[in-house]
């Protein structure tokens, strides 16, 4: 069966092209409210009224050293949408990892092939960060900045990055929104 070719397999890519994506040039977006800007009370319980600010104003730092947004989070309609529910935040190999607000380690080890550690707070937040070599052990109570992990490589293609994630309920929220004040650089994909 020389000469004989199989079935043509698309090209596969995890991310757009910039043309695809739309991004040409580098853009600059800054959100400098603070989270307490969209808090409001409603039926007698205090609580945030945007996807884009969680409820919630723990005291929160960013988790990495760095504070350059690989990839952003994904407004999406529906949870069973494909999309990315959180941030890439750019890190270097072998970085402490720290815990972007006061709680309750509720989660700490493996899911899938990632390494995962997830804090509760006292807002009804949860921050998940990946994929970290944790630290930490469920139960405990970590404050903002303690170390929680040491950056693992191999969740993002094109070099060492976190994941970090914030859910309350069944809702995804930008957690970049938990930042007080953010200025958000974000880059176009390359091939």
């Amino acid at each position: 069966m020389s000469g004989q070719q199989g079935p043509s397999v698309p090209e596969l890519s995890l991310y757009p092209s910039p043309e695809q994506s739309g991004l040409q040039t580098p853009q600059l977006f800054s959100a400098r409210s603070s989270p307490a800007d969209n808090f409001r009370v409603e039926d007698g319980a205090r609580g945030f009224t945007s996807s884009a600010a969680p409820i919630g104003i723990d005291d929160f730092d960013w988790p990495t050293s760095s504070k350059t947004v690989l990839r952003g989070f994904d407004r999406l309609e529906h949870n069973w949408l494909s999309g990315h529910r959180g941030v890439d935040l750019a890190s270097r190999s072998g970085e402490k990892i720290r815990a972007a607000g006061p709680g309750r380690v509720v989660y700490s080890g493996l899911v899938v092939d990632n390494n995962v550690v997830s804090i509760e707070h006292s807002t009804g937040i949860r921050t998940t960060y990946m994929p970290v070599d944790p630290s930490v052990s469920i139960g405990d109570w970590v404050n903002t900045g303690d170390v929680i992990g040491t950056i693992e490589e191999g969740h993002c293609l094109l070099g060492t990055c976190l994941h970090w994630g914030a859910k309350r309920g069944d809702r995804y929220y930008d957690p970049l929104s938990l930042l007080d004040a953010v200025e958000i650089r974000l880059y176009p994909v390359s091939k």
